[in-house]
């Protein structure tokens, strides 16, 4: 089934789509009916989608004028709190609309309940068991796939020495649960260790060796009948041009896919695919991400986080799919999750699924060590930084990038935005890689561009904000909610 085949099987149907950033939905706007849009975050590139698509949107940041590092669970405070405007929206057609959600909600799913609407997303008890790492790690061993040589301790109880003998004098650390990146900490001398374990020594952490830099990403839609694996992406690491720390999400690279060896590619295809058929054993049927990393000195390929959920890499793949009128791997997923599409019908499309595709991304945070404003507004759209900022060509699609000289601008902030330490600001697309492979460095063209918008955003230091909302889960609270739901194995959800 082609993309322009799949629009005619919604008919009267409209969805409530609710997701951590609002541009998200580019890429299947065009395929889908979504009538309204439920966002973390506010941006200016709401309204130009809004007047392409008549897409109604919402957004928690419009309310709070403050955004706080990676935190996918403050995608449940957006019904409590944008709720009222959505029961107006559907009070007159609510027959008509299906809500989905690109994260494990109960809260919507609860709201849905009560307003009599169907409602998709990711099933949220089970996620929660997948979300710890040491159940994923668990399956990985037990279905015969090769993981890193690691272990499960506290590092308060251990010496630097004791864990150079066992995983080498460089290694990481990773709680059992996080999000982009936050909840893993690379240690490479003593001085990292002892650091570490001031900060963090209490928490139970999974503690394996640093193989290097390259690491990769996958989406794919777990199906009783099989895995249908979209096209890798290189994930950026070490960039400290885009991050405060490594192991931070920053972006992701198709385009420089294209310079790995054929076969850490086709590992990675195959331990997705095995890993998605456990995954619908355990009765989840949808969309799911993995990351790999690549030991550098054999190129075995290890699977090392699970992302039961929408990535930040699923819009670009989705749109640069669409713009070459295959079926979107994200769409596929709509259509199989509202009964539109069969599993079969999504596996006859595993190939297209798989074609490489020419796009990538990073994404600018700030490198600030206290809360920041926004101090000048940077408009969506394409823009070529040959010659510092201009004004852009007002577009949100792939297919007007002319060449890799321009870069697409998405999810851009709006000026007097407060910023958290290490907060996501902005996307930055380009038709060709960002990443350099050997260096693992971006570009020069993309590092410039990185450096032209932090710039032109003209941070300025900010007051953090106060009220009850501004009471956000930190990284140490992370760590001892990690621990707790460590402390004894649990059995996989009925």
């Amino acid at each position: 089934m082609q993309g322009h085949d799949f629009q005619g099987l919604f008919g009267r149907r409209k969805l409530l789509w609710q997701t951590r950033w609002g541009f998200y939905c580019l890429g299947i706007d065009e395929l889908c009916p979504i009538g309204a849009v439920l966002s973390v975050d506010d941006s200016p590139a709401h309204s130009m989608i809004s007047k392409q698509t008549d897409a109604s949107f919402f957004s928690l940041e419009s309310n709070w004028g403050w955004r706080v590092a990676g935190q996918d669970s403050i995608i449940e405070e957006i019904v409590p709190a944008l709720g009222e405007h959505v029961v107006r929206l559907l009070s007159r057609s609510a027959e008509n609309w299906t809500a989905i959600s690109t994260h494990p909600s109960p809260a919507l799913l609860q709201f849905a309940a009560r307003m009599g609407i169907a409602c998709i997303c990711p099933p949220p008890e089970l996620c929660d068991w997948l979300n710890d790492k040491a159940n994923f790690l668990t399956a990985v061993a037990e279905i015969g796939l090769p993981r890193l040589n690691g272990c499960w301790v506290r590092l308060s109880e251990m010496s630097y020495a004791d864990l150079h003998k066992h995983v080498g004098a460089s290694f990481a650390a990773q709680l059992p649960r996080g999000c982009s990146g936050s909840g893993t900490f690379f240690v490479g001398c003593e001085d990292d260790y002892v650091q570490l374990a001031a900060d963090r020594g209490n928490a139970l952490m999974w503690v394996v060796p640093d193989v290097g830099d390259l690491s990769l990403n996958v989406n794919a839609i777990a199906t009783d009948r099989g895995t249908a694996v979209g096209y890798p992406s290189v994930q950026l690491a070490r960039v400290t041009r885009l991050c405060r720390n490594r192991g931070q999400y920053c972006g992701n690279d198709y385009a420089a896919t294209a310079g790995l060896e054929r076969q850490i590619v086709e590992a990675v295809v195959v331990q997705t695919a095995r890993i998605g058929e456990w995954l619908a054993s355990l009765g989840y049927c949808g969309l799911f991400g993995l990351d790999f990393v690549v030991d550098n000195g054999c190129n075995q390929v290890y699977a090392v986080d699970l992302n039961p959920r929408w990535q930040g890499s699923t819009w670009l793949l989705g749109q640069a799919q669409r713009e070459l009128g295959r079926l979107p791997l994200p769409v596929a997923e709509v259509g199989y999750r509202m009964g539109l599409l069969s599993a079969a019908e999504v596996l006859r499309n595993s190939d297209e699924f798989l074609s490489p595709v020419w796009v990538s991304q990073f994404a600018l945070r700030s490198q600030e060590p206290g809360w920041s404003t926004i101090g000048s507004a940077v408009e969506p759209g394409i823009y070529s930084f040959a010659d510092g900022v201009g004004g852009p060509r007002p577009t949100l699609r792939l297919r007007d990038l002319e060449n890799d000289a321009e870069f697409l601008l998405v999810g851009v902030p709006r000026a007097d935005l407060k910023i958290a330490p290490g907060g996501h600001m902005l996307r930055v697309c380009s038709r060709g890689p960002v990443y350099d492979l050997a260096r693992a460095r971006l570009l020069a063209r993309a590092e410039h561009a990185a450096r032209q918008l932090y710039l032109s955003l003209a941070l300025t230091v900010a007051e953090p904000p106060n009220g009850n909302n501004s009471r956000r889960q930190t990284s140490g609270d992370i760590a001892e909610s990690s621990n707790q739901c460590h402390q004894s194995a649990r059995n996989i959800p009925d």
